[in-house]
């Protein structure tokens, strides 16, 4: 029973390391490109939700005013 528990670890941590050297971490000019991506869409929609939220607040004033 022990031995059997003792090759199931073994095997799971030798699956693990195969796993491990499968992985590919991107670089440090792509990591670079999609966080400048990333910050500019995120400013972008957030000046559209602005405009959109200031047209609405506007709109609205000319309709409950009248």
């Amino acid at each position: 029973m022990q031995g059997e528990k003792k090759s199931g670890l073994s095997s799971f941590l030798s699956g693990l390391e195969a796993e491990f050297k499968r992985i590919v971490f991107p670089t440090r000019q792509d990591v670079i490109k999609q966080s400048i991506a990333t910050v500019a869409i995120s400013i972008l929609i957030g000046l559209l939700i602005t405009g959109l939220d200031i047209a609405m607040k506007w709109g609205l004033g000319l309709i409950l005013v009248k």
